[in-house]
């Protein structure tokens, strides 16, 4: 090998090549966890986008690596050769780059990056690429002994070749098993004849802190009654306690890594057809995805459909000619076309839309006389739902008074607020009980007027007045919070769940008595404290709650080990004869069921139920990505 000293010249070839084919890398990482395989446009595009990306990224780091290797020259820890120190500089800021922030933004909870644990773990990542580059460096000089390999590029490429052809290996073996996962045994494409119907009702945020006192003051009677016959428990939540990350685990069984989900928008990348991608941890990718995505070069949406890269259960049940509702769950839009129906999370901030379904208003802008714009499916479903979107436009005073004390002049106060406003708190209160009330009615309407195998139905004002209300319920733990602050919202949070309390009610005078009903939320809430600072939310990952009742479930039964949010989908496919993926990683919740019912129908499972099947990979744009930007803003999700 070539023992001359480096040049800039020289470091900067060595920078730019490195760096690239570390971009080709992440190339073939995109494409690998975005099932793309034909090699069209999008991959063509993004293979010479990733050689430029990083292209910059070397020449970036080309000088500052130039100076740490002469002065790791001088100091002969690592030795003295230019090209294995310099080699080794840049593999060990790879690396940093892929586990410091892989570790820090999805295995540890964030609040334990600056503990002693999160400092011991970067002590170790680090560690480990001093290590790995070490292993690195000792094989380029095995090579260099190769008359062959003498040049010190051709050994860097041929470093680069070994790993991508491991990876490639892995990646051809991956495709192979879903392949072979397609194939599904005709008694097990059937469904188990259990004549089961159910309801799960998502309540974000809801927490057993705030229900049990409140059950015991009987201040909740719904739950209380619902709770005599069945079953309340804690339900495990799982780090990051991102809400649309969570609602997706729930939906398909599976975790982040499973189902694709990484976070609480969806990353749309210009000029790409798929312009939906999830970006690998790999040399810093998602990392510097995000810092060009806030510096505008990408454009976010909030969480789109087309970003879940497996089948959620609505998907499922279809396959298996079961009719699925779908109501204001996270990341519905645009919505899919199932056996049943589909009202989108964007669907309640769609009153224009709905208004010029019934003709009553001219839509201002681009929007197909089909209405396959619409954020429901079938589209025509939106005249229906109309009536519900006018009706929650606005709080009466009754409603008003359900939270605080109010006269007519504070009631045109309160509608006059527009968006989320940290100035008017009541702007909290008005924007989430409305629109929870009309998926609420939106739900009762479709329960009365349709038959469902499965309905779902995603209400989150609990979690909205929990993220600016509960420093009000427990104000010793915030000065800030004033005298005139405590009186007027003091009581706020209790009569949020009091009103999720009448909500139930409400829902349950419209689910036949023969349902089986599951209660869940993604999970809890209340004062955390971060060494001396308390703060409120649900970053150290607090227990939701899990509530079963149905004449297949016993009553009061325990659940051990403690169920989490990727068990729901597994249960609810057994509760309803089909049979469950090996692929997901949650369990059915037999505890809960009566032994006759599992005599009769004993859990089944099959590979797979993706099939081999790819996904759609791009987002539709909607006038109501704004609107959603600012509530995740307002919940502190976003920048």
């Amino acid at each position: 090998m070539n023992d001359k000293p480096y040049t800039l010249t020289s470091s900067l070839k060595l920078s730019l090549t490195f760096w690239i084919i570390a971009g080709i890398f992440v190339w073939l990482n995109i494409c690998t966890i975005n099932k793309l395989y034909s090699f069209n446009a999008d991959v063509i595009k993004l293979l010479v986008a990733s050689v430029l990306w990083y292209g910059v990224i070397g020449l970036i780091f080309w000088l500052p690596v130039h100076v740490f290797s002469g002065i790791l020259k001088k100091i002969r820890l690592f030795g003295s050769n230019d090209f294995r120190l310099q080699l080794g500089t840049h593999w060990f800021i790879g690396f940093m780059l892929t586990y410091f922030y892989l570790v820090h933004k999805v295995w540890l909870a964030y609040s334990a990056a600056l503990s002693m644990q999160g400092l011991l773990v970067s002590l170790l990542i680090a560690l480990s690429a001093i290590i790995t580059g070490w292993i690195l460096v000792k094989i380029a000089s095995i090579l260099s002994r190769i008359k062959l390999f003498r040049s010190n590029l051709t050994t860097l490429f041929t470093l680069f070749f070994l790993i991508m052809l491991l990876y490639a290996g892995s990646s051809v073996l991956s495709g192979v098993a879903n392949h072979m996962n397609s194939y599904v045994p005709e008694e097990l494409n059937q469904t188990l004849p259990t004549d089961a119907k159910a309801v799960l009702i998502g309540f974000d945020g809801a927490t057993w802190e705030a229900i049990n006192p409140l059950m015991k003051a009987g201040r909740m009677p719904n739950f209380k009654k619902f709770l005599q016959d069945g079953i309340g428990v804690p339900l495990r939540t799982s780090q990051p306690t991102l809400s649309a990350i969570l609602w997706t685990t729930v939906a398909t069984g599976k975790t982040s890594k499973g189902h694709g989900v990484k976070d609480i928008v969806s990353t749309i990348t210009p000029g790409l057809e798929n312009n939906v991608l999830h970006y690998p941890y790999i040399f810093g990718c998602d990392l510097f995805t995000q810092f060009l995505m806030k510096r505008g070069f990408f454009y976010v949406t909030p969480l789109s459909s087309s970003a879940r890269q497996t089948k959620a259960v609505w998907n499922i049940l279809s396959d298996y000619d079961k009719r699925s509702g779908v109501i204001g769950w996270w990341g519905t839009f645009p919505p899919e076309e199932i056996n049943g129906v589909v009202v989108s999370d964007h669907a309640s901030m769609a009153k224009n839309i709905a208004r010029q379904a019934k003709g009553q208003l001219s839509y201002e802008g681009e929007m197909p006389e089909d209405l396959t714009a619409a954020p429901v499916y079938p589209p025509e479903l939106m005249t229906e739902l109309a009536p519900f979107a006018e009706a929650s436009a606005r709080m009466s005073m009754e409603e008003l008074n359900y939270f605080i004390e109010a006269d007519s002049a504070k009631l045109n106060e309160v509608n006059q607020l527009s968006g989320w406003d940290r100035e008017h708190p009541e702007s909290v209160i008005k924007i989430s009980y409305l629109t929870d009330k009309f998926f609420r009615k939106t739900t009762e309407h479709l329960l009365d007027t349709q038959s469902f195998d499965l309905l779902l139905t995603y209400l989150f004002e609990s979690d909205a007045m929990g993220h600016w209300m509960w420093y009000y319920r427990e104000p010793e733990y915030f000065p800030r919070v004033t005298p005139a602050q405590k009186e007027m919202f003091g009581s706020v949070m209790d009569s949020a769940y009091v009103n999720v309390d009448r909500m139930l009610g409400s829902l349950m005078q419209h689910i036949p008595e023969d349902y089986h009903v599951i209660i869940i939320s993604d999970h809890g809430f209340g004062v955390e404290q971060f060494g001396d600072a308390y703060d409120v939310g649900h970053k150290l990952a607090p227990d939701g709650i899990l509530m079963m009742r149905g004449p297949q479930f016993k009553a009061n039964a325990d659940i051990v080990p403690k169920a989490g949010l990727e068990d729901i989908t597994p249960t609810l496919l057994t509760l309803l004869g089909i049979p469950v993926g090996e692929d997901m990683e949650g369990r059915v919740l037999t505890e809960a069921f009566k032994s006759d019912f599992l005599n009769r129908y004993p859990v089944r499972t099959i590979a797979s139920h993706d099939r081999g099947e790819s996904f759609r990979a791009k987002a539709t744009f909607s006038d109501q990505d704004n609107l959603l930007k600012d509530k995740l803003r307002a919940l502190g999700y976003i920048d």
